[in-house]
């Protein structure tokens, strides 16, 4: 399975020239995997058909589609699949994506990349963090709804032993602690001269250095951190924590074999209802001040543009169908052409609103059709 990230975004959005763009779902396991490249290969004949119909010769247009063609007689890329495969064929180059999420069958010729299928991996705002505690070394990854990684593992401490060097330090050297932060709950550490419980005295210490590693990569970040180890482990963790969205649910399981998959697939369904509430709570906001009639709230679908471009939205609202309006946007006078079908260099402008607004740090949220006020197409929330 691929990540989709924003860098992947930046990358597509960047190619400027004749561009084709692939969607399909994919079997990943059973009798379906054997389809996977007969569809793609109706797909990629299907763009073939396109490029001609735009104005290429059979031949390049032929010539142009090699590299995808390759892709459906490689039995070794259709080895491992996920739920869709999104691939991206231009002039200079090819990108492919094995993603998971479900694609509807889809082949668009263009003078850019058709992107929406794939912006909705980057929706939501669902970034969270996972640490795994274990005495012979943490685990630390970043998520989303649909991506795990891990990252930090030359930032983080290794085992307890190594960090404190209990084999190898005398029993009278203390090893200084500090006050814990998590809540309303504190505790001191004390030093090894003092007739404390020995082990838990080097459990706090090592998970002290855990934090403060922890606390270095997550930076300004304020996604909800979620912790996984013995029973004894986490509440230990909780009494030293220092970051300020640790969650209060936690993995109640040694998770020092589990694989990136597993670890999401544990992680994902105690962390979803915070997300969901998050969600929730913007669009309250959002229909709190457009009852208000505040300017910050907008259902203009001009103004919403104009907003992403500029950087002035917070927050936008889309649903998931598949609605387009296809049109451009005027930037010297602020203003949008719209046109029931698309003319060349015209784009859909959601999905540029979308692609804007992720740029410039906003979040989207998807949200159902029936929550939009009426004709509206999109709502967003302003920043100024």
């Amino acid at each position: 399975m691929d990540i989709f990230t924003e860098e992947n975004l930046r990358t597509l959005v960047d190619v400027h020239e004749s561009a084709v763009s692939i969607f399909m779902p994919t079997y990943y396991k059973g009798g379906g995997l054997q389809e996977n490249p007969l569809r793609f290969k109706n797909l990629v004949f299907d763009a073939e058909k396109q490029l001609i119909a735009m104005g290429f010769r059979s031949t390049d247009a032929a010539d142009f589609l090699k590299p995808a063609r390759r892709l459906y007689e490689s039995s070794v890329f259709w080895k491992e699949m996920s739920e869709g495969l999104a691939v991206f064929v231009s002039a200079s180059n090819i990108h492919t994506f094995k993603l998971p999420q479900r694609f509807s069958p889809l082949t668009v010729v263009s003078n850019r990349f058709h992107l929406r299928p794939v912006l909705t991996l980057l929706y939501g705002d669902t970034g969270f963090f996972v640490l795994t505690l274990n005495i012979k070394g943490p685990r630390f990854f970043k998520c989303s709804r649909y991506s795990v990684e891990r990252i930090g593992a030359d930032s983080l401490p290794g085992s307890m032993d190594d960090t404190l060097d209990l084999d190898t330090r005398e029993k009278g050297v203390q090893f200084s602690g500090k006050p814990g932060i998590s809540g309303s709950n504190s505790s001191i550490v004390f030093g090894y001269g003092r007739q404390t419980d020995k082990k838990k005295n080097d459990l706090f210490n090592y998970f002290h250095r855990i934090n403060d590693a922890v606390v270095k990569l997550l930076g300004p970040s304020n996604a909800p951190l979620i912790t996984a180890g013995i029973e004894s482990h986490n509440p230990v963790y909780r009494e030293v924590n220092t970051y300020h969205n640790l969650l209060p649910e936690c993995i109640q399981s040694n998770l020092e074999d589990a694989s990136q998959a597993q670890i999401h697939s544990i992680t994902w369904p105690i962390v979803e209802p915070y997300f969901q509430e998050t969600a929730r709570k913007a669009y309250a906001l959002f229909e709190r001040l457009n009852g208000e009639k505040s300017v910050l709230a907008v259902v203009d679908l001009q103004t919403i543009v104009a907003g992403a471009v500029n950087g002035r939205i917070s927050t936008l609202f889309l649903t998931e169908s598949n609605v387009h309006k296809w049109g451009r946007f005027d930037a010297d006078n602020q203003s949008i052409d719209l046109r029931e079908k698309p003319l060349p260099g015209d784009e859909d402008l959601l999905e540029y609103t979308a692609i804007n607004t992720l740029f410039k740090g906003g979040s989207i949220y998807l949200i159902d059709p029936e929550q939009l006020p009426e004709n509206a197409h999109a709502t967003a929330i302003l920043r100024f």
